[in-house]
């Protein structure tokens, strides 16, 4: 058992009061989570921020310090809006006389913002643009996230034929195993669908200009994705975790059910209701299927169709774990750095639920104490799935631990919530 749980400075938290046996305490003892969390305090793992801002109000990228492979924060949106920076730059500025520095500074933070969708929308064309290839070898709608789950379960045993990959679990690595796709790739091909939201998202700019912040911020499923401010996102997060996560009124997947020993409930797609299946789908934040198809999918009853896209999300977050735990574990040049960006770093607990509503997560990232915590918890949940198969210096594959498309695992859990550094 652990004890409550202390809340940390600004983000507010409810306490843990419930442990269940395949708890907290356990998870922080295994090989999986030792292993990732020494790499991050060797310094190995590096969380950087992917984006400044100068003094003529203008974004620039640091992706030179990133590992190439494992980022893409040109398709994801900003974490932190210098708003406050911009207004006390203008202050200071000896230039600007006192009767016009309220002006001008707002006037800076709007014309900051303006360049920032233009920034957004080029970047969304240059992600759209680049993937073409990948989009023809790699199509999502013909079922490739099966074939290269396929391809990962056959990595799995091809390690378990070969006795002398397995070595101690206290030591866990992986091994560097060729793959069809890197997960810059694979982001990017789910991401370059954010295309098609530009006609609208660019009349709103034109016709509305600095004001249209205040749209997105209500409507952020409007914007692209990497054009979302900072309450925008903070918005999108909140109606994510709670039309996933309740029990009441067909709301999404639920919390996580342990069994009388335990252990995770085994649930296949076909034994979610229609309602909740298409609840979690449309609040998805890299939806996969336009929200008009799943409305017509959940109306005319196509239970099948919306298990698809169920499973897909489930494929897509298998891949997309094992490729960021492959590149943090790798084991040839261990010497060199891996290093994620704040964005990603966000956008991983977004996608796997691994917040409480109300929580900002641009706001923690952006603070030592936050992002340690984020990243725990990141670490907690790859603990929970990955640790002891046999990619990680386990016994079992992925499907063997858990079984084949355990929706259970895309379900909210509060044990993983941590609030407070480990």
């Amino acid at each position: 058992m652990y004890t409550r749980l202390i809340m940390v400075r600004r983000y507010t938290t409810s306490t843990v009061t419930k442990s269940y046996p395949l708890g907290l305490q356990h998870l922080v003892k295994t090989p999986l989570y030792e292993a990732l969390d020494n790499r991050y305090k060797s310094g190995t793992l590096q969380i950087v921020q992917s984006t400044n801002w100068n003094a003529k109000t203008t974004t620039s990228s640091s992706s030179e310090l990133l590992t190439e492979t494992l980022n893409s924060t040109r398709s994801l949106p900003m974490t932190k809006f210098p708003r406050q920076e911009i207004l006390e730059q203008v202050k200071l500025d000896p230039k600007v006389g006192q009767w016009r520095k309220f002006i001008t500074g707002w006037f800076r933070v709007g014309i900051y913002l303006l360049k920032m969708y233009k920034s957004g929308i080029q970047d969304t064309f240059k992600v759209y643009w680049d993937t073409r290839n990948v989009k023809r070898e790699f199509d999502i709608k013909n079922g490739s996230f099966a074939k290269l789950v396929r391809e990962i379960e056959m990595s799995e045993i091809n390690v378990k034929l070969s006795s002398s990959s397995l070595s101690k679990k206290a030591d866990v690595k992986a091994a560097s195993l060729p793959f069809s796709i890197n997960r810059k790739q694979l982001v990017e091909l789910i991401r370059r669908d954010q295309i098609w939201k530009l006609p609208v998202f660019f009349s709103l700019v034109f016709i509305f200009e600095e004001i249209s912040a205040l749209i997105f911020t209500f409507f952020p499923r409007v914007c692209p994705y990497n054009c979302l401010t900072p309450g925008g996102y903070k918005k999108l997060s909140n109606i994510y975790i709670k039309d996933t996560t309740g029990i009441n009124d067909n709301r999404g997947l639920g919390p996580l059910e342990f069994g009388k020993q335990g252990n995770i409930k085994y649930e296949p797609p076909y034994a979610i209701p229609i309602e909740n299946i298409y609840s979690f789908l449309k609040c998805f934040p890299q939806s996969m299927i336009s929200g008009w198809k799943l409305y017509i999918y959940k109306k005319l009853r196509l239970q099948k169709l919306l298990c698809d896209e169920l499973e897909k999300i489930y494929q897509y977050l298998l891949i997309d774990d094992w490729l960021l735990l492959q590149g943090i574990l790798k084991t040839k040049g261990e010497a060199a750095k891996i290093v994620l960006s704040d964005k990603e770093l966000v956008n991983c607990v977004l996608e796997r639920k691994l917040y409480r509503k109300d929580e900002d997560l641009n706001e923690m990232v952006n603070d030592t104490l936050g992002q340690n915590i984020l990243l725990k918890r990141l670490f907690l949940y790859w603990s929970l799935r990955y640790d002891e198969t046999i990619s990680f210096n386990g016994e079992r594959t992925f499907s063997e631990k858990w079984g084949v498309d355990n929706i259970s695992l895309l379900k909210y859990n509060t044990e993983l919530v941590i609030t407070k550094d480990i």
